[in-house]
């Protein structure tokens, strides 16, 4: 009768033979250069976006407000948001456009290569779509300040702090 010589091993070390015989590609991730996909498509993992649908956020944006607040929310770049009526976002498109992104050099835009075409989002075009009014100063050294001068303005008699 022969033995089989695998039942007296211990399991480790039938982990440790199958592991250094069987070589795995460790290769380093892809490191994107400018204008190549920041997820090459063979990096990519199959995925299914599931995302229960959010409260509506400008009901109860003009719920929580009085009409000065309103007022004030209104006048400010954010104003148009007021007006929108509830959002359907399709967040398999979403996802599908962000696995299109290509890195490149400036960080103030985003580009994204489909079907061999080059595609620029950057303030222009989110202008252009969400009808929000993108004017004024665009220092952000000023948003890192740590003053919030809408909260404070809008919120002042309220006990809400964001």
């Amino acid at each position: 009768m022969q033995k089989n010589e695998n039942v007296d091993k211990p399991m480790a070390n039938k982990v440790a033979q199958s592991s250094s015989s069987n070589k795995i590609n460790q290769s380093p991730v892809h490191e994107a250069q400018d204008w190549d996909y920041i997820i090459h498509p063979h990096e990519r993992l199959g995925s299914r976006i599931m995302v229960s649908a959010p409260p509506d956020v400008i009901l109860n944006l003009n719920s929580k407000m009085n009409e000065a607040q309103t007022g004030l929310f209104g006048i400010s770049c954010f104003g148009n948001f007021l007006d929108l009526n509830e959002l359907h976002l399709q967040h398999q498109l979403i996802h599908k456009m962000l696995l299109m992104e290509v890195k490149q050099p400036k960080k103030d835009k985003m580009w994204f290569k489909i079907s061999r075409k080059l595609i620029r989002f950057s303030i222009e075009e989110f202008c252009v779509i969400t009808g929000v009014k993108c004017i004024g100063c665009d220092d952000l050294s000023k948003m890192k300040s740590g003053a919030r001068f809408l909260e404070a303005k809008i919120f002042q008699s309220s006990e809400m702090h964001l």
